[in-house]
């Protein structure tokens, strides 16, 4: 049963480290976008 799980971390894993590199992406965006208006 415990080897049933690797298959699920894994997909979780990569699919939050999707996540958040998008969300680390946008966060940049919007800071130059900010530093821009100033």
């Amino acid at each position: 049963m415990g080897a049933d799980l690797f298959p699920v971390i894994s997909v979780h894993d990569s699919f939050a480290s999707v996540l958040v590199g998008r969300m680390m992406y946008f966060n940049d965006m919007a800071a130059e976008q900010y530093n821009l208006r100033k």
